[in-house]
């Protein structure tokens, strides 16, 4: 973070230079990061993962670093030849649109887990909702009161978001959002 010059969720994105493909990054998801191909959020504003390069087939990759619409994207390219020891690329991310008095809000989440929607469990979801910077998510589990801030407290996420409890409901005339709700 520019503004305190410590670490803050955000999400990597890490592409294949030449051609701007999305590349294997040879990590899993834990407790601070949620992984992807090519993309990797972090709630420490750290991650530690292997690209592919040797001597013989070098590769260069694109990293970009961003945290939602609030602050700016850093990038960077790294060059990979077959080291095997670790490299380290800082970014310092700038909030680039002030919001006093407003809040950022997704008030429709899903989780595979619980949902089967998208590909996340619910701490890859809640290491993402940090990474973008929403600071008010809502979840929406099918026909389910589904609350975050166990979750949250658990990996030390809720220090980056208020999490509201409710529930997708689902009728013969569609999915109606439904929130707050009262566990």
């Amino acid at each position: 973070d520019s503004e305190n010059l410590q670490p803050l969720p955000c999400r990597f994105t890490i592409m294949d230079a030449q051609t701007g493909a999305l590349v294997f990054v040879g990590a899993e998801s834990d407790d601070t990061q949620a992984v992807r191909e090519g993309v990797v959020y972090t709630l420490n504003g750290n991650a530690s993962i292997r690209l592919a390069g040797s001597e013989r087939n070098p590769r260069t990759y694109k990293v970009c670093c961003g945290r939602g619409f609030e602050y700016g994207l850093e990038t960077s390219s790294i060059s990979v030849s077959g080291q095997t020891k670790p490299m380290d690329l800082r970014f310092t991310l700038e909030r680039e649109v002030d919001t006093p008095g407003l809040v950022a809000c997704d008030p429709h989440l899903h989780t595979f887990e619980y949902d089967r929607h998208g590909d996340c469990t619910l701490t890859e979801r809640l290491i993402s909702i940090a990474g973008e910077g929403v600071e008010l998510p809502v979840s929406t589990g099918h026909d389910k009161h589904l609350g975050y801030a166990e979750e949250a407290a658990r990996i030390g996420a809720s220090h980056w978001f208020t999490s509201v409890p409710g529930c997708e409901v689902t009728t013969h005339l569609g999915h109606f959002n439904t929130f707050p709700i009262l566990a």
